[in-house]
């Protein structure tokens, strides 16, 4: 299953949505009216609800989780508790609208890749996806043109092979800025990592 998780900030969703058949569509707060303005099942809307119509979503989706304005959790990290709850066999996680003007919640949001780690989550817009990885990853090339790394933990040791800069067991420390904008040389790049959490830019 395929979950596709649709924010309330500056809407990317509409032009880079494409269906995928095992698809699973969740609006947190505004982003449930994004869904139904596309004309797309809403299967479920989670939030407070205090930036859009609650009574509008009511008529489009029976599966309505609502929860307090004053609450000590982002609407977007109780959608990530909530897929932690539920027994899905989630091949993606896929977070649109994330990356918008609020730029302290795309600083959250870069938090919850790396508290929900063990969640398959990428956040995507028109220019970017962000991901995070743990161990040996092959990436092809596509896209993307520009490649980062950057370090979550201390004692980090990265590997880069294919790359326009490649590096062999370099300690990448936290605030590290030297795995910035690197490419895929040819078809393919492979990083290896000591299990630690390295957040991954793909942009253009």
């Amino acid at each position: 299953m395929i979950i596709k998780v649709v924010g309330a900030g500056i809407n990317h969703f509409t032009d880079l949505y494409k269906y995928d058949e095992n698809e699973y569509l969740i609006g947190v707060d505004g982003g449930a009216e994004t869904i139904i303005q596309n004309n797309l099942s809403l299967k479920l809307a989670i939030g407070d609800f205090d930036s859009s119509s609650k009574d509008y979503i009511k008529k489009h989706c029976d599966n309505i989780i609502t929860f307090p304005a004053h609450k000590d959790k982002s609407d977007l990290e109780l959608t990530m508790i909530y897929l932690e709850s539920v027994d899905w066999d989630i091949e993606d996680i896929i977070i649109y609208n994330a990356t918008g003007n609020r730029l302290d919640h795309f600083y959250a949001g870069i938090h919850l890749l790396v508290n929900y780690s063990h969640l398959p989550i990428k956040i995507v817009d028109k220019m970017n996806m962000i991901s995070l990885i743990k161990d040996e990853t092959v990436f092809t090339k596509n896209e993307y043109k520009y490649i980062s790394f950057f370090a979550t933990e201390d004692n980090t040791i990265i590997s880069l092979k294919g790359f326009q800069y490649d590096l062999d067991k370099y300690p990448l420390a936290v605030y590290d800025n030297l795995c910035l904008s690197n490419e895929i040389k040819k078809n393919r790049g492979t990083v290896s990592i000591n299990n630690k959490k390295v957040i991954v830019f793909q942009s253009n």
